[in-house]
């Protein structure tokens, strides 16, 4: 019997501590493996480019715009450079003609919803590190936290100026807002943009309000699509 108890202490602490070690997910181990085998090719890939930005701000003599473009719920094939565009009932020549004149890209990760999309975006982190998982409501209290470091504030220290215009939903308290995580300018709506609703939008420039209008942001896209 003696032996016995302690053989079922022995397998209850094996499955105990394969329990923890299943539970103990490491989410960025696949990018820690890349990162390992490929150091050397990343180093020299950098500094390649560095080297090109340096070229275009001493040619141009200011930092190259970066442009961000998302749209929610467009699927695979539906812009015209991937096959799609007049084709499926809606043509996209003027996002076709960025992407012909620059790089695109085949195989990506997306989130699935609103708020996540936008939380990874501007973070640069996992949702599930920042606890914003599933669409904001109005009402809601949660929110992109004034602690995380945004691409904003990043790109203001190296001397950008930042802008955003149609859906934040990233929460509607003021340490959410755009013009308080490091945009200069910032022409939104809090939470979505149907065009039966037409969701209030506020211009901020550097901090002040300039005015607040209702205005749909599907009536912006079509003009830029």
């Amino acid at each position: 019997m003696k032996v016995l108890k302690i053989i079922m202490v022995i397998l209850i602490s094996c499955l105990f501590g394969l329990t923890l070690n299943v539970a103990a997910a490491q989410f960025d181990a696949p990018y820690y493996d890349l990162q390992e085998k490929n150091k050397d090719k990343w180093a020299a890939e950098d500094k390649q480019i560095n080297a090109k930005l340096a070229a275009l701000e001493k040619k141009f003599g200011k930092k190259p715009n970066i442009i961000y473009v998302l749209a929610d719920d467009v699927g695979w094939g539906e812009m015209g450079w991937q096959g799609g565009g007049k084709h499926r009932g809606t043509p996209t020549p003027e996002l076709d003609k960025m992407a012909l004149e620059g790089m695109r890209f085949w195989t990506a990760y997306a989130e699935p919803s609103c708020t996540p999309s936008r939380i990874a975006i501007n973070t640069g982190r996992h949702p599930v590190r920042t606890g914003l998982l599933s669409v904001l409501w109005p009402g809601q209290t949660d929110g992109l936290s004034g602690k995380e470091v945004t691409v904003a504030e990043i790109l203001s220290e190296a001397g950008y100026n930042t802008a955003m215009w149609g859906k934040w939903h990233l929460g509607e308290e003021p340490e959410h807002l755009p013009e308080n995580q490091g945009y200069d300018y910032a022409y939104y709506g809090l939470w979505n943009g149907a065009p039966t609703t037409g969701p209030v939008h506020t211009t901020y420039i550097r901090t002040h309000r300039v005015h607040t209008r209702r205005c749909s942001t599907t009536s912006l896209g079509k003009r830029n699509i």
